[in-house]
């Protein structure tokens, strides 16, 4: 057991006396801790660019004019501005339109007439509103497919109704109804999303994780740097021959790792209680076990390339190559709804990924992220401890 502890001090210090590492394990945790401080708005992170504009000029200001844009402003894909009765006729609509267009970055806009609750009632199916565009947004087409989509459900109510106010203002409440009824049986059922706020916090959070996963690369890396030099010195061959095992030789590898990871982890910790305001929906507790989990999947990583490689150059290349591009595939840099099926089905096999899954759990209220993400992590470092296993035995039987 005194051999244990030989190889455990041993590699402590040649770990800590780096001053790059001593940079590394204090200097970008914490900043990495202060990117917290900087507020992402979800509404421009995620579909800003993407949203459409839309001016509504209301005259009716009746209960199905508000029914439209309420139906409208549910829609994510637009954002809806309302002018109730400040505008003459569709004319005057068009010339405010202009003023507004050159003011903001608006896409389209929608004239709703005084008389178009009764033209509705009535079964009338043309010129029942105007939508048009100052410029040349194709997108108008989409909003005028989805509003001719609502037209025409209350045609259908209005043929019903045969015109009668009372039955159609009926079949309207009936089916507001059943609408609220198929959404609490969906909460009943348990599906459960993330609201604007906490879209607002996990953003925040990836941030977080993608500037952490290159501190814990590079931690990796002088784990990995040890461990080359040891092998270049035929260290481990002599440990081989002494009554030290090679499982103890492995465990003091896991052993300095964790110690590296309480010190970033304990840094992360403190920057957030001294200097971050920025509420991500979980404690420090909780944070820290993400992070933790996080920090032991890329060191185990590194650990595996260094058993691999016989040059530290060529492990870091690897490393750093596989942290980029799981942190992009991740989702890190640009929310995942966004990007086509298979990237997101991809998305999977990135640790990060589970990391900001694991997040979004928390959020939500779960009770059980903390069984799935160890699970998880004992995975990843299941997976990545046989491929540097069977790489250093593949190595040992070439060089034999």
């Amino acid at each position: 057991m005194s051999g244990f502890f030989v190889m455990l001090k041993s590699n402590l210090k040649l770990l800590f006396r780096n001053k790059a590492s001593i940079f590394l394990f204090l200097l970008i945790p914490l900043v990495s801790a202060l990117i917290l401080k900087i507020p992402v708005n979800s509404d421009n992170s995620e579909t800003a660019v993407f949203k459409t504009s839309v001016t509504v000029f209301d005259n009716s200001k009746s209960e199905l004019s508000k029914e439209i844009i309420n139906l409208l402003n549910s829609n994510s894909s637009y954002k809806i501005t309302v002018y109730e009765g400040s505008t003459k006729d569709l004319n005057s609509a068009k010339e405010k339109a202009v003023n507004i267009a050159n003011r903001t970055p608006t896409n389209g806009f929608i004239y709703i007439p005084s008389g178009f609750s009764d033209a509705v009632i009535k079964g009338n199916n043309e010129n029942l509103l105007n939508v048009f565009t100052t410029g040349t947004d194709e997108r108008v087409k989409l909003l005028e497919n989805n509003i001719n989509m609502i037209l025409s459900r209350f045609n259908m109510y209005s043929t019903m109704a045969k015109g009668d106010k009372t039955v159609f203002q009926q079949l309207m409440k009936e089916a507001a109804q059943n609408k609220t009824e198929e959404k609490l049986n969906s909460v009943t059922q348990g599906e459960k999303a993330l609201n604007t706020v906490e879209k607002s916090q996990i953003y925040n959070f990836g941030y977080l994780v993608a500037i952490m996963s290159i501190t814990l690369m590079f931690s990796g890396n002088f784990i990995a740097s040890i461990f080359i030099e040891e092998k270049n010195n035929r260290v481990l061959k002599r440990i081989m021959l002494t009554k030290s095992s090679i499982f103890n030789y492995g465990m003091v590898k896991v052993y300095v790792a964790i110690a590296a990871l309480i010190v970033q982890i304990a840094m992360i910790a403190i920057s957030i209680k001294l200097f971050v305001r920025v509420d991500v929906g979980m404690n420090l507790f909780e944070i820290s076990i993400l992070i933790l989990g996080l920090g032991l999947i890329f060191n185990t990583l590194s650990i595996a390339l260094g058993a691999i490689f016989e040059s530290l150059s060529n492990s870091n290349y690897l490393t750093f190559f596989i942290t980029t591009i799981t942190a992009l595939m991740s989702g890190l840099y640009f929310p995942l709804d966004i990007t086509p099926k298979w990237m997101q089905n991809v998305s999977l096999l990135m640790s990060q990924r589970w990391v900001v899954k694991t997040a979004e759990q928390i959020l939500l209220g779960s009770n059980q992220w903390g069984i799935v993400f160890g699970m998880v992590v004992i995975a990843y470092m299941a997976l990545f401890l046989s491929i540097g296993f069977l790489g250093l035995k593949v190595n040992n039987n070439y060089k034999a």
